[in-house]
């Protein structure tokens, strides 16, 4: 048995010659596991049989007929597809999680009385100790552009994230990336906007890994550029003349 990370990982084999593994994952609040179990003949002629788990989640349909394509085409091809029923199952349970972690910030601070303004205007400085998983960059851009907020992206190390918009729909999607697995995450500036003015650009994009000189051009245009070298690089404030 396996354990780390948030995950475990247990393989037993039975008297049948079958054997069956269970891979269970502790995403903040949610707890999701997928048991597989491997028939002799698989992955020749049998596909291997799934079952899901996520309590928090009712309808577990659609997560788990994706499962079952994935097996089922592995089977068509004659070709191990584990690997991709896992990577899968983390991605649909790191998705929900992601989600039942927004919503239930959001839900906290509506009982709490603490929305406040959500139509104003803020900007966020998001620092990482590396971002260089591809389908966590996927939901960075993706879960921004859906919310219409500005900003960028620096993947590698460390990972930036800069993202502007209304309040609430920042609130949100930082509590969405938060839900996130990572080693270290950081929200080292948050700043309502003085004016309407869009500010960081649009749209929401990601930057190459070596882009930290391009994230700090960005915020010189956006005239953020100060705020970004205290926040996020820790750098005293530019003294004219100075090179970044």
């Amino acid at each position: 048995m396996y354990s780390g990370d948030g995950e475990s990982f247990a393989i037993e084999e039975s008297h049948t010659g079958e054997s069956s593994c269970t891979l269970s994952l502790h995403l903040g609040g949610v707890v999701a596991s997928l048991s597989i179990t491997l028939p002799r003949l698989y992955p020749t002629s049998v596909p291997p049989r799934l079952a899901v788990s996520i309590p928090a989640l009712r309808d577990l349909s659609s997560l788990t007929a994706a499962l079952d394509q994935i097996a089922a085409n592995g089977v068509a091809t004659d070709r191990e597809v584990l690997f991709e029923v896992c990577e899968a199952f983390q991605e649909g349970a790191t998705v929900f999680a992601s989600q039942s972690a927004a919503a239930a910030h959001v839900a906290v601070q509506e009982a709490a009385g603490e929305t406040g303004d959500d139509q104003a205007r803020c900007v966020c400085f998001v620092w990482f100790h590396h971002i260089k998983n591809l389908n966590k960059r996927k939901h960075i851009v993706s879960w921004a552009r859906d919310a219409a907020l500005r900003g960028f992206s620096k993947p590698g190390f460390p990972g930036v994230v800069a993202v502007e918009g209304e309040a609430g729909a920042c609130t949100e999607y930082l509590a969405r990336l938060c839900a996130l697995r990572w080693q270290a995450m950081e929200v080292r500036l948050r700043t309502e906007l003085v004016d309407d003015a869009p500010k960081l650009c649009a749209p929401f994009t990601e930057l190459p890994e070596a882009g930290m000189g391009d994230a700090a051009a960005l915020c010189e245009s956006a005239h953020l550029l100060a705020e970004f070298r205290a926040a996020v690089l820790k750098l005293p404030c530019k003294v004219e003349g100075e090179c970044l």
